[in-house]
């Protein structure tokens, strides 16, 4: 009995670092800010993630063409709420809506959906922001 543990561990070994480099390759290095937002919803933030200075900045996502009647801005946003930089979606985008350089300092980021004005409502999508 003893002897097949043995044989087990080196193989267990094995499988922990095999799991562990494909969990690195699927998330990637960079870090990434996503929320989703509901109709009634007049704004959604991800979570505040670091963002490094002179790196691109992705923000993809989706807005619904079926269940959405307002337009969307895509918002980058310091942990404080200053926006660094926005654009705003149509009805029915999918995709990479903009990319940017961060020219700020090293810090903590995050993607706010914020449909657009007088409604504030009326949205229903997702995105994120990658560093």
């Amino acid at each position: 009995m003893l002897e097949k543990v043995k044989k087990l561990i080196p193989l267990a070994v094995l499988s922990c670092f095999t799991l562990a480099a494909v969990s690195f390759a699927a998330t990637g290095t960079g870090n990434s800010s996503s929320t989703s937002i509901s109709y009634y919803d007049t704004i959604k933030y991800g979570s505040a993630v670091s963002m490094n200075n002179d790196s691109t900045v992705t923000v993809s996502g989706s807005l619904s063409s079926e269940y959405s009647d307002n337009t969307l801005w895509f918002e980058t946003q310091t942990n404080g709420g200053t926006i660094v930089s926005e654009r705003e979606a149509s009805i029915g985008f999918s995709g990479t809506l903009y990319s940017f350089t961060l020219n700020k300092a090293t810090g903590n980021y995050k993607l706010a959906l914020n449909p657009d004005g007088p409604n504030y409502v009326g949205c229903v999508g997702n995105g994120t922001a990658k560093n």
